[in-house]
């Protein structure tokens, strides 16, 4: 084996030295290549990559600076004047390293004049920046003078106009008078022929005025000397002929005492003969733009040489490098192909001796140790630790029978290992066996674990416990069958479901997925099993009996109303649709009816939650009690309840079912010692007429609702199939009102309130009106309803606020401007900074603006809205009660608030002089108002009589057709402005005083 290897060392060490001198050969030549004319070459082709960059930066700058508008000339300058030459003087560093100093030499030569032309590109075009710039500023100036000189000449055309209009109006007049005509003739021909030079010569001026700022062309002058020698000649021919014109017109001037009119054109155009002609003027620049464009030829000329020798020294060492590279390629291939013979040779015969050395090999060493392969998949086939190896092999003191003997002793350890693992992997097994027990025993489910022989293995306390077993009836290895029977004794029942029993328990029952388990039917088990991996069961009993009970009470409170107990709407609609569904397949009928109690929130407002919660329960019990076994009622939400007839209904039993509710409903509550009165109203959906979709039923029976609520509240409604157009309408309605407010559409007008006494105008109440694109005008009381339920109405009242106040402000300061507020406006609580706001943008006085409410304002959180009529009053806004006395107590809010002014309604003043019981309480009012301090005002007066009856009771003011009807802001300033002329007087009113629009 020694020998083998010793021959074979041999033989490699020689063939790698022969192949270390032939690579040493080629790599000398490398180098050479390397070190000589393969970087010469790159150097050349970089530098001569740096030099098109230079150029091009150069051509770059020249066409930036000359051909191109708005580029950014100074970007250029700065990127040619750090150009970089690093790669040119490596090339030529180079070159004199290989013995080119000549070459070298020239190209120095060559870029030092390159640096010297790119100086002078960057001065020439640096100097034609700045020259541009003086051209620039100097039309600039001269188009200033050239604007005074227009505004001078249309001065002086203005005063000629004036002149001879004067002369026609002289001579209209003399015509009309017939008389002196032909002298007037001579007098107006005398003014308009002496006038004439004037005209004409100013005209001309404008045109050659015109015609000097036209020939100023800013950067398009031409480039040729002779070119811009025209152009400059005709510049100075139209400042020639501007003062030719000049001295044509100065005599005139100077006749009519315009002596500083002539010297102040003189001075301009001294002006602008100084910017044109003068030294450094337009003249000197544009010469000057001209030496620059010759300057820049002459050097886009020297670059144009300068970059040809560069480039022919650059090609010409290019052409020598790349020469010297194919030279040295040669050499090198000589090399290679002198050295392949010898390398083959040696390679030949080291091929043959390790050929005889690999066959030695085989027999010394392969065929042992294939047999102590064999011997190993023998063992690993066997699975065993038995095993014999030939005592030959064993004895052998070389590498072969070391690794026989190692194998011998570690087959040897590995039986003892196995002996050992395994006594100590059967204690192992014990000991996590009683790990398991515990961990079992700790879990509060049943646990019950059988093997696959239907015996146990192992059941926990709580299994114990659950079905009623001792420890000593679920001793391991007892049968199933055994502890079913036991189960059975205890009271156990299996639940199919939850209305079937079965009275045994079936001999698999352990061995199934899930099962329901009743003991005794005090506890309820849920079994689940699952199948262990050698074909035993585990069965987990969880005791789910206080769980259910707490879900069947969770079912229970979903679907019911916490406070009556009644079905709420998730039941209610369950209910409707199986009730639609077995009446489709009937064919019976159904009704709906929705209940929504009438004058319910008073009572929540009034007397309290708990007192509204209480009538709540009431009015379901009568609601149980009224439909009986006869269908279904719920409570929705709020106020609201539903009822479901049922068992053969028909629309009049639907109507006679609602009758009772509202007569039962109407009934009077005693509650808490309160003596309630409500009322309910009723809308009734039919079914299948009316729907048999749950949903459609639904809104059916909410459109008969509202109509219901719409036709006096208390009553029940059918729903008609005009009713959902009617819903339709006025959805489309809110859409228009959304975008009318949010394109500014609504208009005011103005309504005059009229002081009985003086007989005057003291103010104007404002009233929105909306003139819809399509509908025409449309009354308040249709959209304002809507605008309150969608919310809209506080930013239409916000509007009307700010325009009210904004036309008031154009008023005489004793004229006052009255603000209807919603009660909608009150709930947001920023109405106070939405009167600050518009008093502050309108400038209008506080004490000129009154804001006026209802008395259901006051019925809602009375606290709050006091508090901020209070904030209103300190900042001298007034405050009037509108509608007096058609509300449930309005002389009790004369007690809690300090109004300014209250409205007495229409309906008190409708039939003044038909009965005495409204006069009587005009007169009651009146005088109540009289001795609290507080104004009045009438409204709805639309007859002498009737004014004349209010003055006579003492009413303050009067509102009303017959003293003004409602009319656009324009046409109540003009009426304002008539009173303040005429001193108009309601004494005087044989008729309406305004018939307004």
């Amino acid at each position: 084996m020694t020998a083998i290897g010793a021959v074979l060392v041999l033989l490699i060490g020689t063939l790698g030295v022969v192949s270390t001198q032939q690579i040493l050969a080629v790599s000398h030549g490398i180098r050479l290549i390397n070190e000589t004319t393969g970087p010469l070459y790159t150097d050349a082709l970089r530098a001569s990559a740096a030099l098109q960059h230079v150029n091009s930066l150069s051509r770059n700058l020249i066409d930036e600076c000359f051909n191109r508008t708005g580029a950014d000339v100074s970007r250029s300058i700065f990127a040619l004047r750090n150009a970089d030459f690093t790669d040119i003087e490596a090339f030529r560093s180079h070159a004199e390293k290989v013995r080119l100093d000549e070459l070298g030499r020239n190209l120095i030569g060559a870029q030092s004049e390159l640096v010297g032309i790119q100086r002078q590109i960057i001065n020439v075009c640096e100097a034609r920046q700045t020259n541009r710039e003086r051209l620039l500023r100097a039309e600039e100036e001269i188009r200033f003078s050239l604007t005074r000189l227009d505004i001078a000449v249309a001065g002086l055309l203005e005063q000629s106009d004036k002149t001879i209009s004067g002369s026609l109006d002289d001579a209209e007049r003399v015509f009309r008078q017939t008389q002196g005509m032909d002298n007037e003739l001579l007098r107006l021909g005398a003014i308009l022929v002496g006038d004439w030079p004037l005209v004409r010569g100013s005209y001309d001026l404008r045109l050659h005025a015109q015609k000097l700022r036209d020939s100023l062309l800013g950067d398009a002058y031409p480039a040729s000397s002779q070119s811009l020698a025209l152009v400059v000649q005709g510049q100075v021919e139209e400042l020639t002929a501007l003062r030719r014109h000049v001295l044509k017109i100065t005599p005139w001037l100077k006749s009519r005492g315009q002596s500083e009119f002539v010297q102040h054109l003189e001075e301009i155009l001294s002006r602008i003969s100084d910017e044109l002609i003068g030294m450094n003027g337009l003249r000197d620049v544009l010469m000057q733009n001209v030496h620059i464009g010759e300057r820049v030829l002459t050097t886009t000329r020297l670059l144009r040489l300068n970059e040809y020798r560069l480039s022919k020294m650059l090609q010409k060492l290019a052409i020598w490098a790349k020469l010297e590279n194919q030279d040295s390629v040669e050499r090198i291939s000589q090399k290679i192909d002198s050295s392949l013979v010898t390398i083959i040779g040696v390679a030949t015969f080291a091929a043959l001796a390790c050929i005889a050395a690999v066959l030695a090999f085989g027999a010394l060493v392969t065929r042992p140790i294939e047999k102590l392969t064999a011997c190993v998949r023998r063992l690993r086939s066997e699975g065993g630790y038995a095993h014999h190896l030939p005592e030959r092999l064993l004895s052998r003191p070389d590498e072969i029978g070391s690794l026989a003997t190692s194998f011998d002793n570690l087959m040897r350890s590995l039986e003892q290992a196995r002996l050992d693992l395994l006594a100590a992997s059967r204690l192992e097994v014990r000991q996590q066996f009683d790990r398991l027990k515990s961990a079992v025993e700790s879990i509060p489910q049943g646990i019950l674990l059988t093997g696959p022989d239907e015996r146990i293995l192992l059941a926990n306390g709580n299994f114990r416990a659950l079905f009623g077993l001792t420890e000593e009836d679920v001793q391991p290895g007892t049968d199933l069958q055994v502890i079913i029977a036991r189960c059975k004794q205890n009271g156990a029942v299996v639940l199919a479901d939850d209305n079937e029993r079965t009275a045994e328990l079936h001999p698999h029952f352990f061995l199934s997925s899930q099962r329901i388990v009743s003991i005794r039917g005090e506890r309820t088990i849920v079994v689940t099993t699952a199948i262990t991996p050698e074909g035993g069961t585990v069965a987990v009993h969880e005791d789910v009996t206080e769980r259910r009970k707490q879900e069947e009470k969770i079912s229970y409170l979903a679907h019911h109303d916490a406070l009556t107990g009644l079905p709420n709407r998730v039941l209610f609609r369950e209910q409707l649709v199986e009730t639609l569904a077995a009446c489709q397949t009937s064919g019976a009928a159904a009704a709906l009816l929705y209940l929504d109690l009438d004058q319910f929130k008073t009572v929540n407002d009034t007397l309290g939650h708990p007192i509204g919660d209480r009538l709540l329960i009431a009015v379901a019990e009568r609601l149980r009690e009224e439909l009986g076994d006869s269908g279904h009622v719920a409570r929705l939400g709020g106020d609201e309840f539903a009822v479901l007839l049922v068992d053969r209904s028909s629309p009049t039993r639907a109507a006679e079912l609602a009758d009772r509710f509202i007569s039962a409903i109407g009934e009077p509550y005693d509650i808490s010692g309160h003596c309630i009165f409500i009322g309910v109203s009723i809308g009734i959906a039919n079914a299948p007429v009316d729907g048999d979709d749950a949903d459609l039923l639904m809104k059916h029976a909410d459109m008969a609702l509202y109509r219901a609520k719409q036709d006096g509240r208390n009553v029940h409604r059918f729903f008609e199939g005009a009713m959902d157009k009617e819903i339709q309408a006025r959805r489309e309605l809110e859409i228009d009102l959304r975008h009318a407010l949010a394109n500014d559409e609504f208009l005011l007008h103005f309504q005059p309130l009229f002081n009985l006494q003086g007989g005057q105008i003291e103010g104007f109440e404002a009233l929105l009106r909306w003139p819809h694109p399509r509908l025409g005008f449309i009354s308040p009381a249709e959209f304002i309803p809507i605008a309150e339920e969608t919310g809209l109405i506080s930013g239409i009242g916000t509007w009307v606020l700010r325009k009210a106040c904004e036309e008031a402000a154009r008023w005489p300061s004793h004229i006052r401007v009255a603000v209807n507020v919603s009660p909608v406006q009150f709930r947001t609580k920023t109405l106070v900074l939405e009167v600050i706001a518009a008093l502050g943008a309108s400038g209008l006085s506080a004490n000129r603006l009154e804001v006026e409410i209802t008395e259901g304002v006051l019925l809602q959180d009375t606290d709050a809205t006091l508090s901020i009529l209070s904030d209103l009053q300190r900042l001298g806004v007034r405050i009037a009660m509108d509608d007096f006395g058609t509300g449930y107590s309005s002389l009790s809010y004369l007690r809690k608030f300090r109004f300014d002014k209250v409205k007495i309604d229409r309906a008190f003043v409708q039939d003044l002089n038909k009965g005495d019981d409204k006069l009587a309480v005009v007169r009651a009012v009146t005088g109540l108002c009289t001795s609290l301090g507080i104004a009045t005002t009438a409204e709805g007066v639309e007859s002498e009589e009737q004014l004349l009856a209010l003055k006579a009771e003492g009413c303050t003011q009067a509102q009303g057709y017959y003293t003004g009807r409602p009319m656009p802001a324009q046409q109540a300033t003009t009426l304002l402005m008539q009173q303040e002329v005429m001193g108009m007087s309601v004494q005087s009113f044989g008729a309406p005083v305004v018939a307004g629009s």
